[in-house]
């Protein structure tokens, strides 16, 4: 149901005649906080959660799962709600099957990141933290300590540093297993990614798009290391 004129009882009608619906994706609709009770009915069915730019604040995501946990969900996308730290609590404590969590452009900072880890770091294979100002390298750190099957990290535009990323460089068991990850516009240095790029067996992929302390003869030195890794940069 993305980018339709929706409204809240339209939702709730529609989840009353699906009570098995397995997959609910709402981006651009006007939908309000008054749908979570409604989707919380899904409890024991719903293995993907997509919410992206609607009303659903952070108050109606800490309501998801209050009633029953969401034992089935795998899958959660809640990209510009402006999320803070206790619904972070909310989904670590009421989604205990989550493999797969994007909170783009979020108001959360690392305290929430760390918590959360706590709670479902061993199991996530995907995080996407793109854009959210209030993630620094703390975040990072729990990240590396707890994921140990770590696959996609999108930390791009976020207050991550080099000193995260040689946190998780360095004695992580993310390093193992992660192939994709983002650092657009962060503050890299060449001497943190190449301490990644030797530690990170599996890494194909990374975007260091706009990262200003980057230059050309640090991108020959990284290709040199592991030539069939793919690295997007451009001059910032």
């Amino acid at each position: 149901l993305t980018m339709c004129a929706i409204s809240d009882d339209s939702i709730h009608y529609l989840l009353l005649r699906n009570p098995n619906l397995a997959i609910l994706r709402l981006g651009g609709s006007p939908i309000s906080a008054q749908v979570a009770p409604h989707v919380s009915h899904l409890s024991d069915t719903l293995v993907e959660l997509v919410i992206i730019t609607t009303e659903f604040n952070s108050k109606a995501l800490s309501q998801l799962g209050e009633a029953q946990p969401m034992t089935m969900l795998s899958t959660l996308h809640a990209c510009d709600l402006a999320l803070k730290d206790k619904a972070l609590r909310s989904i670590g404590a009421r989604m205990p099957a989550l493999t797969s969590i994007s909170l783009r452009s979020s108001l959360i900072s690392d305290a929430g990141i760390e918590e959360m880890m706590t709670m479902l770091g061993p199991q996530l294979h995907t995080i996407d933290l793109g854009g959210c100002h209030g993630v620094g390298s703390a975040s990072v750190r729990a990240i590396a300590a707890s994921c140990a099957n770590l696959v996609r990290l999108n930390l791009n535009m976020t207050s991550v540093n080099h000193e995260g990323i040689s946190a998780l460089a360095a004695s992580s068991p993310a390093t193992n297993t992660l192939e994709q990850l983002g650092l657009v516009a962060t503050g890299m240095t060449f001497k943190a990614l190449r301490l990644l790029v030797l530690h990170a067996s599996q890494l194909t992929n990374m975007d260091i798009s706009g990262c200003k302390n980057i230059l050309p003869k640090d991108i020959e030195k990284l290709n040199a290391i592991r030539p069939q890794l793919r690295i997007v940069w451009d001059k910032a």
